[in-house]
């Protein structure tokens, strides 16, 4: 684990993330022009995300289709590797982990890059191709 939050700290410096904070609680203010995406997926029909929207994944896990993640449209990403309690109000997000330290970065100005930043910091592949894993070698001798 510890491995994992160097690489991801190391990467964050060198992608010239505006900010980044760790710790169990985060508050963050937002607006109107600012749009939150939460990775559970059976909550989609809810985004992005409005007023009076709570969710406490550590003791639903959503039939086992949560991420705990949430995106802006603002470039802005939310990332902890435990469950999170979600509590959206009309004036900020507020995202809680008792047993985690919550990231937060802000990884471009738009929903696009928020997605990318996760796609290659967060949910990166390892080095090797997993299809070479799970699929067996083609049979290339034809006749």
């Amino acid at each position: 684990m510890k491995k994992y939050c160097l690489l991801f700290l190391s990467i964050c410096s060198l992608c010239h993330i505006n900010s980044f904070a760790q710790q169990n609680r985060l508050a963050l203010k937002t607006n109107a022009q600012n749009f939150w995406y939460a990775g559970i997926i059976d909550n989609g029909y809810l985004m992005p995300l409005q007023p009076g929207y709570k969710a406490e994944t550590e003791n639903d896990n959503y039939n086992n289709q949560v991420q705990p993640l949430l995106l802006s449209s603002n470039g802005e990403v939310i990332w902890c590797d435990a469950p999170l309690a979600i509590q959206y109000t009309n004036d900020s997000i507020i995202v809680q982990s008792k047993t985690a330290n919550i990231i937060y970065a802000k990884a471009g100005d738009n929903l696009k890059q928020a997605y990318q930043f996760a796609s290659k910091i967060i949910f990166r592949l390892q080095e090797r191709c997993l299809m070479n894993y799970y699929l067996p070698i083609p049979n290339t001798i034809h006749g």
